[in-house]
C-alpha cells in the first residue's frame, strides 16, 4: 500500500494504522464511551432498537419483532461504541452526504484520541498494549522501524484536538 501511494501521490511515509468499522467500535468500548457532538438530527439507515436494545437492521428483521428507527439528535453527548460508529456512518438524510459523514468520521478518530489522552493511554505502555488488543485483527500498525515505545514516546505531545 505504500508502495501505491507513494507512486500515486509521490507521498512517502514509514508506517501506517488501519481499523475497520467493527475495530473502532471495540476501541470505543475499551475506551468506555466518546464525547460526540451531533450536528443535524440524522435517522439511522443501518440500526433499529427490538425491546429497546439497539439492532443491526438486518438482525432486527430476523426477529419478527417491532423495530423502532435509531435516532441521532442533534447536540453532544458521550456515546457507547455502537452508537458512535452508527453515527460516523450516517450519509444518508445528512444535508451534505457524504461530506458531513467524513466530517463525523473525523470527530469520532478525535473524540477516541481525546479519549485515549485523558485516559493516559498513550503514555503508559501497559494501558496502550490493552487498548491494541481490543481492536483485535481490525486494527494494523504498522511503525515502520520504530519501536512502539519510541513511537509512543514521540506522540506523546500531540493534541487529540488538532
Amino acid at each position: 500500500m505504500a508502495q501505491t501511494i507513494k507512486k500515486m501521490t509521490g507521498v512517502s511515509f514509514d508506517g501506517a494504522a488501519i481499523i475497520n468499522f467493527g475495530g473502532f467500535k471495540s476501541v470505543i468500548d475499551a475506551l468506555g464511551t466518546v464525547r460526540i457532538c451531533v450536528s443535524q438530527e440524522v435517522k439511522s439507515a443501518h440500526m433499529s432498537y427490538v425491546d429497546d436494545k439497539p439492532m443491526w437492521n438486518a438482525d432486527a428483521k430476523k426477529t419478527g419483532k417491532a423495530r423502532t428507527p435509531v435516532v441521532h439528535k442533534k447536540g453532544c453527548r458521550e456515546m457507547e461504541g455502537w452508537a458512535a460508529l452508527d453515527y460516523s456512518r450516517q450519509r444518508y438524510g445528512l444535508k451534505n452526504g457524504d461530506y458531513d459523514r467524513q466530517q463525523n468520521q473525523q470527530q469520532l478518530i478525535k473524540a477516541m484520541a481525546r479519549k485515549a489522552t485523558e485516559k493516559g493511554i498513550l503514555s503508559n505502555p501497559v494501558k496502550l498494549q490493552q487498548l491494541t488488543k481490543a481492536a483485535g485483527k481490525a486494527f494494523i500498525l504498522d511503525t515502520g522501524k520504530a519501536s512502539l515505545p519510541d513511537l509512543v514516546f514521540t506522540m506523546r505531545g500531540s493534541p487529540a484536538t488538532s
